[in-house]
C-alpha cells in the first residue's frame, strides 16, 4: 500500500498545528513537523499528537526547512500543508484515492484562503468567509530522490516538476487561516517576505516570479515607487516569453500589478497591450476581465463628451459579469480577493452610474455593501444611484459616516442631495469642504468632478444675482 507521510514546517503554532495534524491524521500514515526555533509549546503539542519532531535552525530559508522534512521520508506520497493551514470535507479520500495511481507523480489541492481566524470550513468552500476563489497548489508529491524544494521565500518544486512529471488535480480542499490580513500584519509576514524576497531577487535578478512577489510585499509597505520599478523588470521578462501551450501563472499576478500603475499614469494603450499579452501567456482568468473592465471605463471617461463610445460601458458590464463564472472555481493563478464577487460588482455600479442606469447601480453596490459592510467606494456609489432615482434625502442620511476631510466625493455628494430640498446658502459649506478635500486629496471616481464644478457655478450665479 501506498504510503503517505505529511511534512509541516512550524515555529511558535501552539495554537494551530494541533488541528493541522488532526485534520490529516486520517490519511496519512506518518507526520513530520520541522520546528525552526519555536519558544512555545509547538513541538510538544506535535509530539504529544503522534509527530516526529526535527528541530531546525532557521536560516532565513523556507525551502531548507522544508527540505529537513523531505530528509525524514523514504517512499510514498508527501502531502505539504503549513501549520496555519488544515485539509477540509472530503480530502482525506480524495488523496488516498490519488495515491493509489501508479501513473502519477503528485497532485494539486485547492487552497482556500479564510477570510477569518475563526471561520468554519464549511463557510470558507462556500465562499461566506473566503479571501477570493481557491488556488491550485502542488501538494501531493511523489518522493523521490530529486525531489528538493527551492527559493528561499514562496518556495516551490518547479525543477523536479518541469522533468516531466505528471500532476493531476483533486478535489482535496485546503483551508488556510494565515491569509488573513490583520494577524499578518500582527506576526508581521510583509517585512519578512519583503525582506526574503530583496534577497532572492538580488540571487536572482532576471526570475519573473520573484519580481512579482517583491513588488506586491513593497506594495504592502507602502513603498509604491520601487514597487512600479520592479514590476515593470517583471513584465519585461515575461513580455519575452514566448507563446506556447503551457501556460505562465506568473503573467496574471504580474499583469495586475503592472496594468495599476499603467491606469494610475493613464496609459490605457499600454495597460491594453499587456492585457492582451497576458491573456495569450495564461489564458483567461478573472483577474483580466476585471481589468479589461477597468481599462474600458477609464478610456470612456477620458474621451471628450461629444465622442463618447457608449459601446465601451456596455463592454466593461460584460467584462464584469464573466468574473462571476469563477466563483468558488479552482485557479492557477492567485486572483484579486472578490474578483469573482463583490468587485466585479463594484464595478458594474460605478459602470451603471456612467450609464444613467441608477436603480442597476443601486442593486449591484447593495450586493458589494452585503460582503463589505463600511466599504466606501460602493456606500458612495449607492449614495449617488439613490439621489438621481428622486431619493435624495435617504442619500444624505448614507452620506452621514462619510464626511470626512479627506473624503471628497462625500461632500460633493451630500452637497447634491442637498440641493434638492434646501436652498444654496446651507450647501455651500459642504461644496467648501468638498473643493478642499478635491484639490488635496482627489476623487475616488473622477465623474463627480462635473458634479461639483456644476453646483459651484450654480453658486457664482446666484452670487452674481
Amino acid at each position: 500500500m501506498t504510503t503517505v507521510t505529511l511534512c509541516t514546517i512550524a515555529r511558535n503554532e501552539e495554537a494551530n498545528i494541533l488541528a493541522c495534524l488532526e485534520s490529516a491524521r486520517g490519511c496519512v500514515d506518518k507526520m513530520v513537523v520541522v520546528d525552526t526555533g519555536s519558544t512555545d509549546n509547538t513541538a510538544a503539542i506535535a509530539r504529544d499528537a503522534g509527530a516526529v519532531v526535527v528541530t531546525h535552525l532557521w536560516q532565513d530559508d523556507f525551502s531548507a526547512a522544508r527540505n529537513a522534512a523531505l530528509d525524514q521520508v523514504s517512499d510514498g506520497f508527501v502531502l505539504v500543508l503549513d501549520a496555519d493551514e488544515q485539509l477540509g470535507p472530503g480530502a482525506c479520500d480524495a488523496i488516498r484515492e490519488a495515491v493509489q495511481h501508479e501513473n502519477i507523480d503528485g497532485a494539486r489541492l485547492p487552497l482556500h484562503n479564510a477570510s477569518a481566524i475563526d471561520a468554519s470550513h464549511q463557510d470558507v468552500l462556500t465562499g461566506t468567509a473566503s479571501i477570493g476563489p481557491p488556488t491550485l497548489l502542488e501538494r501531493l508529491l511523489r518522493k523521490t530522490d530529486d525531489l528538493k524544494w527551492q527559493g528561499i521565500v514562496h518556495e516551490h518544486v518547479t525543477e523536479w516538476y518541469e522533468k516531466g512529471r505528471t500532476i493531476i488535480t483533486i478535489d482535496a480542499p485546503i483551508i488556510h487561516y494565515g491569509a488573513v490580513p490583520e494577524l499578518r500584519i500582527k506576526l508581521g509576514k510583509n517585512t519578512r517576505n519583503l525582506h526574503l524576497l530583496e534577497k532572492m531577487c538580488e540571487q536572482q535578478s532576471n526570475n519573473a516570479t520573484y519580481l512579482t512577489y517583491f513588488a506586491q510585499e513593497l506594495m504592502n509597505n507602502q513603498q509604491f515607487e520601487r514597487a512600479g520599478e520592479v514590476i515593470s523588470t517583471a513584465w519585461n521578462i515575461i513580455d519575452r516569453y514566448p507563446v506556447t501551450p503551457q501556460k505562465y501563472p506568473v503573467a496574471v499576478p504580474a499583469a495586475t500589478v503592472h496594468i495599476g500603475f499603467l491606469l494610475n499614469a493613464e496609459n490605457y494603450a499600454a495597460a491594453y497591450n499587456v492585457l492582451a499579452r497576458a491573456l495569450e501567456l495564461a489564458g483567461e482568468h478573472p483577474n483580466l476581465h476585471l481589468l479589461t473592465a477597468t481599462v474600458l471605463q477609464s478610456v470612456w471617461q477620458s474621451m471628450p463628451d461629444d465622442q463618447k463610445d457608449n459601446s465601451l460601458l456596455d463592454l466593461a458590464i460584460s467584462e464584469c459579469q464573466a468574473c462571476f463564472r469563477y466563483s468558488g472555481q479552482p485557479l492557477n493563478a492567485p486572483s484579486i480577493p472578490g474578483a469573482d464577487s463583490w468587485v466585479p460588482s463594484a464595478r458594474m455600479g460605478t459602470v451603471r452610474l456612467l450609464q444613467g442606469e441608477y436603480p442597476l447601480a443601486k442593486a449591484d453596490f447593495d450586493k458589494v455593501l452585503e460582503n463589505c459592510p463600511g466599504h466606501v467606494e460602493a456606500m458612495l456609489g449607492k449614495a449617488e444611484a439613490l439621489i438621481f432615482c428622486g431619493r435624495p434625502d435617504t442619500a444624505m442620511h448614507e452620506l452621514i459616516p462619510l464626511l470626512h476631510p479627506q473624503i471628497a466625493d462625500g461632500w460633493i455628494l451630500a452637497a447634491l442631495a442637498g440641493y434638492q430640498f434646501s436652498e444654496y446658502d446651507e450647501i455651500a459649506p459642504m461644496l467648501l469642504e468638498g473643493r478642499k478635500a478635491t484639490d488635496q486629496h482627489g476623487l475616488m471616481c473622477s465623474h463627480r468632478l462635473p458634479i461639483l464644478t456644476t453646483l459651484e457655478s450654480i453658486g457664482d450665479q446666484c452670487q452674481a444675482a
